[in-house]
């Protein structure tokens, strides 16, 4: 086994958070935030059951299991339900649902506001095909997940959040006004981010997500299933704080900066 072995679950969890936040975890935690006001803290509570909580025990499950793939998953209920559960799943994180949100989210707030209008048109297949082209090529190695993603993307988004937090802080945009009608009380509140968790995905990536982790563990020298379990829990419990903490800065962000974009 390697000698970085009894350290290696440390970017695989780094590597498994990225992989989690999306775009669904930027945007929903911010506009659940706006519309929860005064009761986003109810609502976090919710949100963070459903978007950590579920995420967090589907890996670990997984990674109890020791199956290797989603198509193994779904064969201990029947194997024809096993090739419908994992095309549906992948269909619903790929190209009918995760992966346009990532694109669009990303172009909207990356790009859009440094361009012209006359430029749009043109300058969105450019960005996305570059972008999806970048997305595809890091996806391509599996076994370079880790020195990719946990080693250095995942470092330069939490230094980015981190900076967006401070800043948050330090000036922040306002303050929480009146929850919306699905949040007018602490328990309407608990139960609409338990749905608004749901948004990010997270519940069904988690069993792909955890797949992909086992293969890392297994790549880093670990061959034993009881090791390799404890391996997966080791990164899930990494990634799924990680998520909760951002999470929280994010909806507080959301919930501040209702006037602000009401004066724009």
């Amino acid at each position: 086994m390697q000698s970085d072995s009894r350290t290696r679950f440390i970017p695989i969890g780094l590597m498994l958070f990225a992989l989690f936040f999306g775009a669904g975890n930027l945007i929903f935690p911010a506009s659940m935030g706006q519309a929860a006001g005064t009761d986003v803290w109810w609502a976090l509570l919710g949100f963070c059951i459903t978007g950590v909580g579920l995420p967090l025990l589907t890996v670990m499950a997984v990674g109890y299991s020791g199956l290797p793939g989603l198509r193994e998953i779904g064969n201990r209920v029947h194997p024809w339900f096993g090739v419908f559960y994992s095309t549906v799943c992948i269909l619903a994180i790929g190209p009918c649902f995760a992966v346009p949100r990532t694109g669009t989210v990303s172009w909207e707030i990356a790009i859009v506001p440094f361009l012209e209008p006359s430029q749009l048109e043109v300058g969105m297949p450019i960005f996305l095909a570059v972008f999806l082209g970048v997305a595809g090529w890091l996806a391509a190695s599996p076994s370079k997940l880790v020195d990719r993603v946990g080693k250095i993307l995942t470092p330069l988004l939490v230094l980015t959040l981190v900076v967006f937090i401070i800043k948050s802080f330090i000036t922040p945009m306002g303050e929480p006004q009146t929850p919306a009608a699905p949040y007018a009380t602490p328990v309407m509140a608990v139960v609409q981010g338990i749905l608004d968790g749901y948004n990010t995905l997270d519940a069904i990536a988690a069993l792909i997500f955890a797949s992909l982790t086992i293969g890392v563990v297994r790549d880093a020298g670990f061959t034993k299933q009881s090791d390799i379990a404890r391996e997966v829990f080791k990164a899930a419990l990494i990634a799924a704080p990680m998520l909760g903490v951002i999470y929280i800065f994010i909806a507080k962000i959301g919930a501040e900066s209702v006037l602000s974009l009401i004066h724009i």
